[in-house]
């Protein structure tokens, strides 16, 4: 019995899933980076703006997401990547809780 998904899908499948979805928050990150600014979204819809420091990780928490989501549905479906797909989502993984943990710590210290 295999841990690994199996390799199902098309090139819609790799291209929209693996590109076009992951550009929303990596270009989210990117813009973040750019402007020093971005929002931890909330259930009340109204989100907590972050800026310096804490904009910068979370940037890059979005980053990562967006890394993670590009190397499951893009470099999984790819017929030479896919070899490296587990490994890349596992960088991705531990940078989104990293950054993102850094980010939470810092909020609840005050």
């Amino acid at each position: 019995m295999s841990l690994e998904a199996p390799r199902n899908g098309g090139p819609v499948k790799m291209w929209v899933g693996g590109v076009v979805v992951p550009l929303a928050p990596i270009l989210y990150g990117i813009r973040g980076l750019i402007v020093g600014r971005t929002v931890l979204p909330s259930r009340s819809g109204e989100g907590l703006e972050l800026t310096g420091t804490d904009a910068v990780l979370l940037s890059c928490a979005y980053i990562c997401l967006g890394l993670f989501i590009h190397a499951h549905y893009f470099w999984r479906l790819h017929s030479r990547l896919w070899r490296y797909s587990d490994a890349l989502k596992g960088v991705a993984v531990v940078g989104f809780f990293c950054f993102f943990g850094i980010v939470i710590f810092r909020i609840a210290s005050g």
